[in-house]
């Protein structure tokens, strides 16, 4: 499960870049499911341990993708 998010995360990053990079009316609401997304991700390396950097990656994405989203 954990392994899964992560790649999740890394693929909701990555759409995240391709909708602003090309300035898309959408990239608010990709955005805001990526910071979800993010945020899970965050609190599951929390949990598994020894992923402070991660953790500390995917809080700033949260934060930096809830900006966006609004």
């Amino acid at each position: 499960m954990h392994v899964k998010l992560m790649l999740d995360c890394v693929a909701a990053c990555n759409a995240c870049v391709d909708f602003m990079s090309r300035n898309s009316s959408y990239h608010s609401h990709y955005c805001k499911a990526c910071a979800e997304i993010c945020k899970a991700c965050a609190d599951s390396c929390e949990k598994v341990g020894n992923m402070d950097e991660c953790v500390a990656c995917c809080r700033k994405c949260y934060e930096s993708c809830s900006a966006m989203a609004s």
